[in-house]
């Protein structure tokens, strides 16, 4: 029988570190912890402790056209799928299309 991993204890973090900083540079802080998905603490923990800036998470603007036709070929096959699950059958001309499109966006995202 395999064991489980230990869970992962919590650390208490009662410690508190201030640092002044002006309010223009605050905001920045913040709109740099909120664009990497972070609390402004845990933003300034990692900064701090690995002594780089946590990695943003914005979508790469030459990917934004790749993602949308994504988005919309994952809808089609969806209402092809439910079509199909309903009985209604589906016809193989829109279902290759469809997954033709999904190939291509995929491609695109993946650079290749």
């Amino acid at each position: 029988m395999t064991e489980t991993p230990a869970k992962k204890q919590r650390v208490s973090k009662s410690a508190i570190v201030k640092v002044r900083v002006s309010p223009a540079e605050r905001e920045a802080i913040q709109d740099k912890a909120e664009r990497a998905g972070l609390t402004l603490s845990e933003y300034a923990r990692r900064s701090c402790l690995t002594g780089k800036a946590p990695i943003i998470k914005t979508p790469d603007a030459s990917n934004a056209e790749a993602l949308r036709l994504l988005l919309i070929a994952g809808n089609n096959l969806n209402q092809i799928a439910r079509r199909m699950n309903a009985g209604q059958g589906s016809s193989s001309v829109a279902l290759n299309e469809t997954l033709s499109e999904l190939q291509a966006a995929v491609r695109k995202v993946s650079g290749s």
